[in-house]
């Protein structure tokens, strides 16, 4: 199949980016007019430019090295706003200041648009030019490329460690704000992806003409897939109300956690709220909310929890051998035998017994 006519597929991409700039008005409009739907709205609005540039370039001047005299692809500009549209609806209680956005789009600013105009490209009419020398040129064009790989892969590491640092233990976040960050990513890597092959294999051979096709193929799938299921879906998810926690607090409440567990205050038999709340020098009302926050379980359930995984670990320590499994179970914090077994039973989905001849066959 020789990938190199994508004449179908431009003027695919060309409908495709005139539907973008209506959802990204549509997503905009949307109200109440929230900060995440924004950044969306802007993400789209970029996103379908540049797939306009694209398909009017090849369509229109196919056989020509012209550009169009202004540019439309910002693609620098695409992963920030992105980052900022999961950061928007992450931390709602963010301001809302314009100039605190301005550092992620400076090198699109600088490289995309300014850029266009300093340099002698084709399409360039406006007189504004002052680098003209191809082999400088050529040479702008090797750094971008460099730039550009590093600016995906540093922004695409920003977003994934952001969203995996603030939702694994934050019990707010639901399964919807999990599920569209797989829909919007998923076709957003492709792209990605697709397109740092092209830049490294070039469009020489048919593989890179095949890269080139992924990236225009995805670029649609995104605009109508993912637009149209924000629409149709999500459009009301992230005005929904999320009780906002300052990052203080939450710090407070991890190391409220650690102190917990270095304490070993769970192994403190028939141990209650106020009484680990006295050993933390805490209330119980910061006691309990940090349990909440950080397990997602009440207080019995946690300290359940700790002494179940102290009693894995002691069973498997030589200096406990000479212990019975509710010599150990005592050892851990539980005061009969009868709270052990059920508590373990319902944590590990296996009796004592069994979990250590599990663990016997394994080895």
């Amino acid at each position: 199949m020789d990938f190199s006519d994508q004449t179908l597929l431009r003027h695919l991409l060309l409908i495709a980016g005139v539907q973008g700039l209506v959802l990204a008005g549509i997503i905009l409009c949307i109200k109440p007019r929230i900060l995440p739907n924004r950044y969306l709205g802007a993400f789209f609005l970029l996103f379908s430019l540049g797939c306009l540039e694209a398909s009017v370039e090849w369509l229109f001047y196919p056989k020509t090295d012209e550009e169009l005299p202004f540019p439309l692809a910002m693609p620098l500009a695409y992963l920030p706003v992105l980052f900022l549209h999961f950061k928007s609806f992450i931390n709602p209680a963010q301001k809302r200041n314009l100039l605190n956005t301005i550092p992620y789009f400076l090198p699109s600013f600088f490289l995309d648009f300014l850029s266009f105009y300093l340099i002698d490209f084709p399409g360039n009419t406006t007189g504004f030019a002052v680098i003209s020398n191809p082999s400088y040129i050529r040479t702008f064009e090797a750094i971008y490329s460099l730039i550009f790989i590093a600016h995906t892969i540093i922004y695409a590491l920003m977003i994934f460690s952001f969203w995996k640092r603030n939702t694994e233990d934050d019990l707010r976040v639901s399964q919807e704000y999990h599920r569209w960050f797989r829909i919007l990513m998923t076709p957003v890597t492709v792209f990605w992806l697709s397109w740092v092959l092209v830049i490294f294999v070039g469009k020489s051979n048919n593989f890179g003409w095949m890269m080139s096709y992924l990236v225009h193929t995805s670029s649609i799938i995104m605009i109508y897939s993912v637009g149209y299921t924000f629409i149709l879906r999500f459009r009301y998810t992230f005005a929904q109300k999320r009780k906002p926690q300052n990052l203080t607090s939450q710090t407070q409440m991890h190391t409220l956690m650690n102190a917990f567990r270095e304490q070993s205050i769970h192994r403190i038999r028939g141990i209650t709220l106020n009484v680990a709340a006295k050993e933390l020098g805490c209330t119980e009302t910061e006691l309990s909310n940090g349990i909440n926050h950080c397990a997602g379980v009440n207080f019995n359930e946690f300290i359940n929890q700790l002494r179940v995984e102290d009693f894995k670990k002691c069973v498997h320590n030589p200096g406990f051998r000479r212990l019975s499994l509710y010599g150990i179970a005592q050892e851990v914090g539980f005061s009969s035998k009868t709270s052990f077994y059920r508590a373990f039973k319902r944590i590990s989905g296996l009796t004592p017994k069994e979990y250590l001849d599990l663990q016997e066959h394994k080895v």
